[in-house]
């Protein structure tokens, strides 16, 4: 094909030239920046107020209503408030983002593919969302009454901010990514990477793998493990199920 076809080809198909394309794309990323920034701003003002939801797992895990955290270096409680904001602000500006990066990839996309995609898009952040909120405000807890319970054996808890922070940060994010099992399953499904009658026939080991994971993590409470083990399964069956919705 010689330059002339292809550059009427372009025209016929009404194409951006690749200059516009990068331009709109700096724009919308400057865009995505600046919410980012002042979401940032505004989350660092009321930083004290998004800590107190952030001591409810501790609080309701052992402490008591009157927890309060300690640090031990003279930037710790000043970096600490700086990293809640920082975190927010990524929690929140995240579907913008997305919606900006939707935007400018949707119109080179054909329909079914832009069904296909709004769909993934969709329930996988419907999930991260509702695995780390059920993560953090349940689970969490579970663990920490687990860890604290060593101050019956004469110890003295005193948890740092900068790490319950850090703490309570990859919790959520690795609560939502769990909830991501029935997406990822529905999408190696489709894919054909893995048989769903494979799964289907070995579901009784999965579940038995699934209460080891359980143990391991909360070892000593079984109403705890049941918390935890329950949701997973509930999560393995929706993946079963999911499967129908997200199809190309």
């Amino acid at each position: 094909m010689t330059t002339d076809r292809i550059l009427k080809t372009l025209d016929r198909l009404d194409a951006k030239p690749f200059k516009d394309h990068l331009a709109e794309l700096r724009s919308r990323l400057i865009r995505i920046g600046i919410v980012f920034c002042v979401l940032f701003f505004v989350s660092y003002l009321f930083a004290g107020n998004i800590m107190k939801v952030l001591l409810i797992p501790i609080s309701s895990g052992y402490l008591g209503p009157d927890t309060r955290l300690v640090y031990t270096a003279l930037t710790e409680g000043f970096f600490a408030f700086v990293k809640v904001a920082f975190w927010t602000a990524i929690l929140f500006s995240t579907p913008y983002a997305v919606y900006e990066i939707w935007a400018f990839v949707a119109p080179g996309l054909y329909k079914k593919e832009k069904g296909f995609l709004s769909r993934v898009l969709f329930l996988g952040g419907a999930l991260f969302l509702s695995g780390g909120l059920f993560g953090y405000f349940v689970l969490f807890p579970a663990i920490l009454s687990f860890s604290l319970g060593y101050a019956a054996k004469g110890l003295i808890p005193m948890p740092r901010i900068g790490q319950y922070v850090v703490l309570s940060v990859k919790f959520f994010f690795f609560a939502g990514l769990v909830f991501e099992l029935p997406f990822t399953m529905a999408l190696a499904f489709e894919s054909g990477i893995v048989e769903i009658e494979t799964l289907r026939k070995k579901r009784k080991f999965i579940y038995l793998g699934l209460y080891c994971v359980s143990a391991f993590l909360i070892p000593t409470d079984i109403l705890s493990q049941l918390l935890l083990f329950l949701p997973l399964c509930l999560l393995v069956e929706l993946g079963f199920q999911l499967s129908r919705f997200i199809r190309v």
